[in-house]
């Protein structure tokens, strides 16, 4: 098995204890470990919102470049290459987020720092969504918003 998944706590608290802490067994089970399936599930249920944000992230690396041609024609004249630019400069911004983020996880934990990224992510998002389609005040505002989201990377 490639993927075993397991729960935060239980890695926490002793590596060699492959169950979860809180775990009832199930009706039947008479050794009192839980199968894959259901390990899986507790798995998933403990993780949705990691899965949530990644799922928002990965929509962003295909969406953009579908539309490239159609933002390089609404804000930049039809210039691609100013559109690709724009791409990246989320990128470019990305490690100074990371720096950010990083020093939130450390003073105020994961969780918090987490939600904060995301936060900053959808509302970069969001504003690209919400960008006009005036010639030099598009661009500027897209490089904002662009720049926004690339912090909650």
């Amino acid at each position: 098995i490639f993927f075993r998944p397991f729960s935060m706590g239980s890695v926490l608290s002793c590596p060699a204890r492959a169950t979860p802490i809180n775990y009832q067994g199930a009706e039947g089970d008479k050794k009192g470990t839980p199968s894959y399936s259901s390990m899986t599930m507790q798995y998933l249920v403990q993780q949705h919102s990691v899965a949530m944000g990644f799922f928002l992230d990965s929509m962003e690396w295909y969406i953009y470049p579908y539309l490239v041609p159609q933002i390089s024609e609404a804000l930049f004249g039809g210039n691609v290459t100013l559109a690709w630019l724009m791409w990246a400069v989320s990128y470019a911004v990305g490690p100074i987020g990371n720096v950010l983020f990083g020093s939130i996880a450390d003073a105020y934990g994961r969780k918090t720092s987490f939600v904060a990224s995301s936060v900053v992510l959808v509302f970069g998002t969001l504003g690209q969504g919400l960008t006009p389609r005036v010639p030099y005040l598009g661009a500027v505002w897209m490089l904002a918003f662009r720049s926004l989201q690339g912090l909650g990377y």
